[in-house]
């Protein structure tokens, strides 16, 4: 019993952990963006009724007219996402550490072979361990991203690191035509891709403004995977309505 509360207090701590890393992340990611030039004097237009009902390039030359204001919380379904994955990875190894320590009798434990048997676990569960970088790196993207999408930025880049070691997914998404955030299937990081946590990619936006009509088209195989990638984000936020006390 005792052994038991003890997991539950370290995976709890652990996923307070790794949301609070994530948050941190994505405030970096908000700071990093340096917005373009804002307008002398703000619409006399309140900013809900200019872009009330708007959507794609329309919705961001509206947002362009007015003086930026970053991001102040993270976005709740794209941050339940990112999280995931961790999330998952821990509530693993409870699940294994709770089964290790069953099977190590009391009597034994002095002798050495519950530590053996434990660092034997920890090694085989370093990965899970280090969850927090690929957390951190999913946040400082977001971050990045939604305040561009605050300031009314297209994000026509995923840029992959170039080398043999790019997924096929990542490749793919890289070749994808510049679109607003919403539109994007998924953010660099979020764990949906096939690389998973290990992703490497980053955002950057396009550099012109482009027309209120403009309408980004996919090829059949990036509308395959941008469906994939929204049922692998919808298990995930599934997977998340358990750990709904730490998104709140």
């Amino acid at each position: 019993m005792l052994e038991s509360a003890a997991i539950l207090r370290f995976v709890d701590k652990q996923k307070r952990l790794l949301r609070r890393v994530y948050d941190l992340a994505w405030q970096d990611g908000v700071n990093a963006y340096v917005p373009d030039d804002d307008p002398d004097t703000e619409p006399t237009l309140p900013h809900a009724m200019a872009t009330a009902g708007l959507v794609g390039a329309a919705l961001m030359t509206a947002r362009r007219s007015y003086k930026y204001r970053p991001p102040a919380y993270p976005d709740a379904m794209r941050r339940a996402v990112a999280l995931a994955p961790s999330y998952r990875g821990l509530n693993h190894m409870a699940a294994e550490l709770a089964q290790l320590l069953q099977g190590v009798a009391p009597e034994v434990a002095d002798t050495g072979s519950l530590d053996g048997a434990l660092s034997s676990w920890v090694d085989t569960n370093a990965y899970r361990l280090d969850a927090g970088a690929s957390v951190g790196w999913a946040g400082e993207q977001a971050g990045y991203a939604e305040a561009a999408d605050a300031d009314g930025q297209f994000l026509y880049a995923w840029t992959s690191v170039g080398d043999t070691h790019v997924c096929p997914d990542c490749e793919l998404l890289s070749g994808f035509p510049a679109m607003a955030l919403g539109q994007w299937p998924t953010s660099p990081g979020a764990g949906d891709t096939e690389c998973s946590v290990g992703c490497r990619c980053t955002w950057d936006i396009w550099p012109v403004p482009l027309p209120a009509d403009y309408v980004p088209n996919l090829s059949a195989d990036q509308q395959a995977l941008a469906d994939t990638l929204a049922d692998r984000q919808l298990q995930a936020l599934s997977d998340m309505l358990a750990e709904a006390a730490y998104l709140g």
